[in-house]
């Protein structure tokens, strides 16, 4: 998809998709009110998605992909991780914030906590031996992460992602055993 015209549309869509979702939940938006409010024909649409669900998998996974490659930049929840995380996701449309509301995406939001999931296991997997609390303490940081995220994005982005990242590296995720 490297056309300029199709990314262009994409981009239209995608940000018509957010604002719908702000009014309404994913299920009853539809197509036409889809392209309407993005200013593309069904015609365009259809040429590219088979419907909106294939619009939001595409979405999904460059998102997916994109903090994948943040993510096996670092080793640490230090700050210069959590900069480089809410920068990206600062840089996002109404889209993300969309789909991350309570009338978005369950389905984005499962991915993105997987995907945390395995992060924090990973990078907490030197310091905790125990596989029961390596597991829970994956689990229960990954699902920190993802509500901070998702508070951030809900109440306006009010901090910087700098200051963000300082508020993350204050709440100290343990990675031993016995903290």
């Amino acid at each position: 998809m490297t056309d300029q015209r199709m990314i262009k549309t994409q981009h239209k869509l995608y940000h018509a998709l957010g604002t719908l979702l702000q009014q309404k939940s994913f299920e009853s938006v539809t197509v036409s009110e889809l392209v309407d409010a993005a200013g593309v024909t069904r015609k365009t649409f259809y040429n590219h998605y088979q419907d909106k669900i294939d619009l939001v998998q595409e979405y999904q996974a460059a998102l997916t992909l994109d903090i994948q490659k943040i993510q096996s930049r670092h080793r640490h929840f230090d700050r210069d991780y959590f900069v480089e995380i809410f920068s990206y996701l600062d840089k996002q449309d109404i889209l993300l914030t969309s789909l991350l509301s309570y009338n978005g995406s369950l389905e984005l939001q499962g991915i993105i906590k997987e995907t945390m999931y395995r992060y924090c296991s990973n990078a907490l997997s030197a310091a905790v031996r125990q596989p029961d609390v390596l597991e829970y303490r994956s689990v229960v940081t990954a699902n920190a992460i993802f509500g901070v995220v998702q508070h951030w994005l809900a109440t306006g982005r009010k901090s910087t992602p700098e200051e963000l990242a300082g508020i993350m590296t204050c709440l100290n995720f343990s990675l031993s055993d016995d903290e």
